[in-house]
């Protein structure tokens, strides 16, 4: 009999146990994330005098961006170099300021735009000044920002030679202008860009489902109550002999091994 009083309270506790933490359902979640998607494109231009009357030192003009959709932020990586050549015709000397050369990196938002320019090693001040190498700088409002050559390079009156260009119109729709300005009062060199773009892509397609996991309930089985089991006697159990036993399933099995430790 206390054998049979074990066992029955050994199977409640372990029941107890079991419904506590595993017998529930479970939610996981996921993550709605929206998606994004990035578009490169290489460009390339040169800026130079396009201003008729202007004796050559003023030019502008704009490249077109499109898009496959409104973009959020862009950033570019490039570099510049100087082309005089082409001026020889003029008069000009072939190798003034001729491939002076650079590079920079912007970014560019619906906020905010800047260009970080770093020029390489050059004589900044004409033919017969020594090679100076600047330090980049950083200028706000600007995608591209360089100093060409200027014989004041190196006085206290600064340069006065630059290229420039913005972007016009960024985030509006899935176009955008880099918009640019040249102007030389020296030696009038053209400057060729290669640029290479990257833009994160408003995205149209859906965004991803959450996925929701859930582990199956189990019904907790109701106890033995304690007078019934009283009421069971180890000699009331009928022995079966193993060629009876038929294959044991589930928590039926469970609950007959229990069994065994104690009576078998």
């Amino acid at each position: 009999m206390n054998t049979n009083i074990m066992l029955i309270t050994l199977i409640i506790l372990l029941l107890g146990f079991f419904s506590s933490g595993l017998f529930h359902t479970e939610q996981l979640a996921g993550n709605v994330v929206e998606q994004q998607d990035v578009f490169t494109k290489h460009i390339a231009f040169r800026s130079w005098q396009t201003t008729e009357f202007s004796g050559g030192t003023r030019g502008d003009g704009a490249v077109e961006i499109l898009l496959p959709g409104k973009p959020e932020s862009c950033t570019m990586t490039g570099n510049w170099q100087t082309d005089n050549y082409m001026l020889k015709s003029l008069g000009r000397k072939s190798r003034s300021c001729h491939k002076a050369q650079g590079s920079f990196s912007s970014y560019i938002d619906s906020d905010e735009q800047y260009v970080v320019n770093d020029a390489d090693a050059f004589r900044w001040g004409g033919e017969t000044e020594p090679m100076f190498n600047p330090p980049a700088e950083k200028t706000e409002g600007q995608v591209v920002s360089m100093w060409t050559c200027d014989h004041l390079y190196y006085t206290s009156m600064g340069r006065r030679n630059y290229v420039r260009g913005q972007i016009d119109n960024f985030g509006e729709d899935n176009t955008f202008a880099l918009a640019w300005e040249y102007f030389d009062d020296g030696d009038h060199p053209a400057v060729d860009f290669n640029v290479d773009i990257a833009c994160k892509i408003k995205s149209n397609k859906p965004v991803k489902q959450s996925v929701v996991l859930t582990k199956p309930a189990v019904e907790k089985p109701k106890p033995i109550e304690e007078a019934q089991a009283f009421q069971t006697d180890v000699r009331d159990i009928e022995e079966i002999t193993p060629a009876e036993k038929e294959p044991a399933r589930g928590w039926t099995g469970f609950f007959g091994w229990l069994r065994s430790l104690f009576l078998d």
